[in-house]
């Protein structure tokens, strides 16, 4: 006996005869499993097959087996690995059948692009599957009737095929002691079968042509035993080829089968998707809120809820109740039980898109700081509660809108999904079959890597730091600014290029993923920006920035020193003092963080044209024809078996979260008109689409903070509180709509019934923002809360940028900064070029399309500067030399390899190395006040440089720098 339990990671397919007739069906139909071997389900009742035909002859390139997950076999050079996902372990079978890659397994007929209508195989007109029992095996007597064998095969002309001639398939005895089968007739293209029936009057029996075993049959075939009907079953190959994407990266990560009855929403998965929501969103709203601190990403949720949910399915009842009417109408299953059975890749992914909806840092935890620590408005809990909530998912309507352009085309692939698409196959499947070539399992690379890379990370993170700024030429010269300058990697310009640290490696996302045109297009423009542009505006003075830090992110006045905002403002009263800030001095931008807001402003302009000349036929295509989505692919077609999710469910919720949005700026007083808040969900609904095709097919995220702010300053003058309000609704409802989509997008991969996937959404995220909210009202409970002199290292740096911000946007005004005749004034020229250069590029490829134009994206470019400061060129240069290495050099050599390994390798580093990171700071850097140290020359050379001491290439005199009267 073999029960489902005894193979955590096996896969099945959709409910069949064998799992019918098992759960106690009398409809169900005959039960029949060829394997090239016999097998019976009821007494007398067995059939046999021969391998079918390859296109030259040579033996199958993909081996597939029930109970391997979808797809995961040993492949040829040119091909691209199936995906592991893994399927209820109750429908286990114990056959193996060699197939060709463009034909379907043995004695398997395609139905609708080589699935049963319930998405298996079909043998014979009845759907493959695999039950609870292991099959007993039957042999085929050895007294054969090898006339009539051979008359039959000599039937078939050879003409007829292009590759080798394949035997007849014998199927099924029948009453009279005969069978019947088929034989396949090649197409001319090479790629597709047809069939042609062939009966024998008398018993069939195995041969070595066949490659079936000679053994003796207990019983005699012209005398069948009780309950053998006649039966015949062919063997139909489609002409269409096997369907999956057309894409390689997804054929590696996403399986292209599904089990429509495998459970979703099971109790365990709601339980630990919301427990871990809980903690992990509490986690880093506290991790928010302290300097210096890690943050925590959905992979630990992802390697933390396997081995759990894996405990539960062995632990749980299996008790189970019928599920409510109202439910089931909500896509709930009929039957509902505490233990369904065991731990399953959907419910795995159920709880990532809970997790990474839930646990990000919450857009209101800024404003509910800075109102009570700056402004004296503590807010009520209450306010809190509905700003916190309407914030969270304001944008979650406006993304069931986009799903069309982002989620159902094929070409829209979202890189970092197929990570984390395959983290989960990888635990879910089996060992993986290295086809004679000895080759490391995928399970036991990731377990290798995650293991190597949480151990290296205390090297870089805790006992060798200097591996991690590894600016080795200051460290030479730790004196010489010029050289720091351009070598340092903290305010440098990090020609350094080398790191040891994947953290640092992966600061731009993980070059494992992110797409080789991505990569270059982002370095393409840092280079030219920062290691060209930039030298030549510093040290030529512009601005009068050769007296400040090459790249930082401060603001500095005309001394050189950090500017103090006290000297302008009267913190009491919250009001500007003009003559105050005519005495000291105006605002003054380092490069860097001129650069950074001239990229933001640009990017936001470069996202609307661009998408326009790039996207917007699709789009317009999608939008005159809504229900049928243009660039299908199987993934699509296998979600329409699910129930969709009705437009008014997301125009109820965008309308519901609106005006919960409207009640909370009223009711409490915020100083912000309903029209400016209308307004801010305007520009953040705008700004959906551009930026979340920009995320899903480089996983640059790019958010509208600047320019929102920038519009705000001049809508709002004066009005601090309601421009901070305005700027968190605006990038809020952005965010929120991309997080959102890309946890459709997840579902879309992984088969996720839409409506369970939105629903849980939406839980999720309204017990993430109510966790992290008791959170804040604990840290808030400190008399010494966002207090330099926190004791705890709780000095809340994120609200106090956001609080210098308000001033400076809102009582200073932007005219001071960016107005007219000011220092900084060409910089608002960026959003004319940004929105200007897609134009350009666009008309110059299809000008000139065999120059490569094309694989230019303008916002790509734009988005990976924003980046930069803090991140540093050592950042940047690491990043493309790994990501040459791996999606340029090995994906074009190593093709086969690289479809196997890349992604899982990507995951494990990142879960090793934040895992690391996380424990680092519990167990050295949180106890004792942080004073665990090491204290030695590789902790200390980096900081005993200019690059680290932020020196300058002019001081700054006395009397200050600059014009003596300002605006």
């Amino acid at each position: 006996m073999v029960f489902g339990f005894s193979n955590p990671f096996a896969f099945s397919r959709p409910r069949t005869a064998a799992t019918r007739q098992d759960q106690g069906d009398e409809n169900a139909p005959p039960q029949v499993r060829t394997t090239g071997d016999a097998w019976y389900d009821q007494p007398g009742m067995f059939s046999f097959l021969p391998p079918p035909p390859t296109r030259d002859g040579a033996a199958p390139g993909v081996h597939f087996s029930p109970n391997l997950a979808q797809g995961r076999a040993r492949q040829t050079e040119s091909e691209v690995p199936r995906p592991a996902t893994a399927l209820p372990d109750h429908r286990i079978g114990t056959a193996e059948s060699s197939v060709n890659p463009d034909l379907p397994p043995r004695g398997a007929s395609r139905r609708g692009k080589h699935q049963g209508s319930d998405g298996g195989f079909v043998q014979g007109g009845v759907q493959s599957g695999a039950s609870i029992r292991r099959r007993k095996r039957q042999v085929i007597p050895t007294h054969v009737i090898t006339d009539q064998i051979n008359e039959i095969r000599n039937s078939v002309r050879e003409e007829d095929f292009e590759s080798p001639i394949a035997p007849p398939a014998p199927s099924v005895f029948s009453e009279e002691g005969g069978w019947s089968g088929t034989t396949m007739k090649q197409s001319n293209d090479g790629r597709a079968w047809s069939s042609t029936d062939v009966t024998s009057t008398l018993a069939a029996t195995e041969m070595q042509t066949f490659g079936l075993k000679k053994s003796m049959h207990p019983f005699d075939p012209f005398d069948p035993p009780r309950g053998v009907t006649a039966t015949t079953i062919e063997i139909n190959y489609s002409d269409e080829p096997d369907e999956d994407s057309p894409f390689p990266e997804v054929r590696a990560s996403v399986s292209n089968f599904d089990d429509p009855d495998m459970p979703v929403a099971t109790f365990r998965s709601v339980l630990l998707g919301l427990l871990f929501t809980f903690f992990l969103g509490s986690a880093n709203a506290f991790f928010y809120l302290r300097n210096p601190s890690p943050l925590l990403f959905p992979n630990i949720a992802i390697m933390l809820a396997y081995p759990i949910g894996k405990s539960m399915a062995w632990t749980m009842p299996m008790n189970s109740w019928r599920t409510p009417k109202w439910l089931r109408q909500l896509g709930f299953p009929t039957q509902y039980s505490l233990n369904p059975g065991p731990f399953n890749i959907k419910e795995h992914s159920l709880i990532l898109i809970m997790v990474n909806c839930g646990m990000g840092a919450p857009f209101g935890i800024n404003y509910s700081v800075v109102a009570e620590v700056y402004y004296d408005r503590k807010p009520s809990a209450l306010f809190d509660i509905v700003y916190w909530l309407s914030t969270q998912m304001i944008g979650y309507g406006l993304a069931g809108f986009a799903r069309r352009f982002l989620v159902w085309p094929a070409g829209i692939i979202w890189p970092q999904n197929l990570s984390w698409c395959t983290l989960m196959n990888t635990l879910h499947a089996e060992d993986d079959e290295d086809g004679g070539k000895r080759e490391i399992s995928r399970n036991r690379l990731m377990i290798y890597v995650m293991a190597g890379s949480f151990f290296w990370y205390f090297l870089p993170g805790f006992l060798f730091q200097a591996l991690s700024y590894f600016s080795f030429i200051c460290w030479m010269a730790p004196n010489n600014v010029r050289v720091n300058h351009l070598f340092g990697v903290t305010t440098g310009l990090g020609m350094s290029i080398i790191t040891f640290d994947w953290s640092q490696i992966a600061y731009l996302g993980s070059p494992l993923v992110v797409p080789w045109w991505a990569i270059v297009n982002i370095s393409i423009g840092f280079v030219f920006v920062f290691w060209f542009l930039a030298p030549i505006l510093y040290y030529s003075n512009a601005g009068n920035m050769a007296y400040l830090p090459m790249m930082d992110l401060g603001l500095y006045d005309r001394f050189g020193a950090p500017y103090n905002i006290s000297n302008v403002v009267d913190l009491s009263k919250m009001t500007f003092n003009e003559a105050a800030y005519h005495e000291y001095s105006p605002i003054y931008l380092t490069i860097g963080y001129t650069i950074v807001y001239g990229t933001t402003f640009a990017v936001a302009m470069a996202l609307i044209s661009h998408t326009v000349l790039y996207h917007g036929k699709d789009m317009w295509r999608q939008v005159k024809n809504p229900h049928n989505p243009i660039d299908q692919d199987v993934h699509m077609r296998l979600m329409k078996q699910y129930d969709e999710i009705p437009n008014w469910w997301f125009a109820s919720f965008f309308i519901f979260m609106t005006l919960l949005s409207i009640f909370a700026v009223t009711a409490w007083g915020t100083i912000l008109p309903v029209w400016a808040l209308l307004f801010a969900i305007f520009i953040g609904a705008v700004y959906v689409i551009p930026s979340t095709y920009v995320f899903a097919l480089s996983t640059q995220q790019i958010t509208i903070n600047s320019i929102s702010q920038l519009i705000a300053s001049y809508c709002l003058p004066g009005n601090a509180v309601g421009i901070m309000i305005f700027k968190t609704y605006a990038g809020a409802t952005q965010t929120t709509a991309m997080q959102s989509i890309q946890g459709f997008k997840i579902g879309h991969y992984m088969k996720i019934p839409p409506r369970t996937n939105f629903i849980m959404q939406c839980l999720a995220t309204s017990v993430g923002a109510l966790a992290q909210l008791g959170v804040k009202d604990i840290v808030m409970s400190s008399p010494d809360a966002c207090l330099p002199t926190n004791t705890n290292h709780l000095t809340c740096p994120q609200a106090k940028a956001m609080f210098s911000s308000s001033i400076i946007w809102g009582l200073m005004g932007p005219n001071r900064v960016f107005g007219t005749g000011t220092t900084f004034g060409p910089i608002l020229w960026a959003m004319f070029i940004g929105f200007l250069l897609p134009i350009l590029f666009w008309w110059a490829g299809r000008r000139w399309p065999d120059r490569g134009l094309s694989y230019i994206s303008i916002p790509v470019l734009l988005a990976g500067l924003t980046f930069a400061p803090p991140a540093t060129g050592i950042n940047y240069s690491s990043w493309l030399f790994v990501g040459f290495v791996f999606q340029h050099w090995g994906r074009k050599h190593f093709f086969r390899l690289w479809s196997k390994y890349n992604f899982v390798l990507s995951g494990a580093l990142d879960i090793g190395t934040a895992i690391s990171i996380l424990f680092i700071f519990l167990t050295l850097q949180l106890p004792k006040d942080g004073t665990i140290a090491v204290d030695w020359w590789g902790n200390n050379v980096f900081m005993n440089t200019m690059d680290y001491l932020g020196g300058t290439w002019k001081t700054a005199p006395e009397t200050g720098f600059g014009p003596t009267t300002w605006k």
